[in-house]
Formats: structure tokens, sequence, C-alpha cells
């Protein structure tokens, strides 16, 4: 169990690193990770999944949160579905940046580059992602979550994080 194994120390993990590609800055206040294809099930068997109607309940919690935030002017979203993605982008009413993938690099190595650079924070929209997670962390931004994320099996490893609760 991974929070048996990562107990000793509450501390926050004092991460240095580098990515070796080169990348032209692109400015956002926030970018929002919706994690669905695998971790979306019919029927619950861990608290990390979320059936689909769940995983919509969060989507809607994070359009409503960020349409009222105010310190959110600029977002951007990374997701392994473009449904899902393109449903929320269309209806957040902030300026959305359009994030380039014309690099040799595979898309999922650039979400997670993305993920690490927002000005602000890290929305995690899903009951779990350790992507999002470990981005926020190495990227020393808050990471913003929904009180039910609490509740994963794997949740020990949001006390490395700075941990924002937004519902």
């Amino acid at each position: 169990n991974i929070c048996q194994e990562n107990t000793v120390t509450n501390k926050k993990p004092f991460v240095k690193f580098n990515f070796t590609f080169s990348i032209p800055n692109i400015n956002y206040d926030t970018i929002i990770h919706i994690r669905a294809t695998d971790r979306i099930v019919e029927h619950l068997h861990s608290e990390d999944f979320s059936t689909k109607n769940e995983l919509v309940t969060l989507i809607n919690k994070t359009i409503n949160y960020v349409n009222s935030e105010k310190s959110i002017s600029t977002f951007t979203i990374v997701s392994d579905d473009i449904s899902f993605k393109e449903y929320m982008k269309n209806k957040i009413h902030k300026k959305y940046v359009e994030l380039s993938y014309n690099f040799d690099i595979p898309k999922d190595w650039l979400d997670f580059y993305y993920l690490t650079k927002p000005k602000n924070n890290v929305i995690m929209c899903s009951k779990f992602s350790s992507y999002s997670i470990c981005a926020s962390i190495l990227g020393n931004k808050p990471l913003l979550i929904f009180k039910n994320s609490l509740k994963s099996e794997s949740a020990c490893i949001f006390d490395k994080a700075d941990i924002k609760i937004i519902d």
C-alpha cells in the first residue's frame, strides 16, 4: 500500500527538476486536468475511480468554480478525453489558452509539462490522479480538489501537495 510506505515524514518535498526540451512559455492562471478514459468504470471497485455520472458531476462543479472564481482570468485544459475537454472549454466563460502540441514529444509528456506551468494552480477534475498531484508538487502550485477526492485509497499522497478543497 502506497500510504504505508510513505508515512515517514509529513514534510513538503523539495524537488529539483529540469525538462530537457524547450517549449515557448505559454501563460495561463489555471490548468484543469480531466482524467477520464481509464478512470471511468460502470461499477465502483475502488474510491480512486468514478462512474461516468460522478465524473460529469466533477466537471460541472469545476465549470461552476472557474466561472465564479475572480482570481482566474485565463485557463487551459489537459485531458485524455476530447469530448469532456470541449464540453468544459465551451461552458467556462473565461479566456481559454490553447496549448501547443507541435513538437516531437509525446502528448502525455507535454500534458504533464503543462500541468507544472500554471501561474496559480492545478485543478484535479477526477477523484484521483497521481499525474495532477505530482505535477502540482513539481511545479510548486496549489492542487485544487473536491472533498470526495479525499476518500481515495491513495489519499496519503495528498499530504505532499499544497491541497485546497474547493467545495
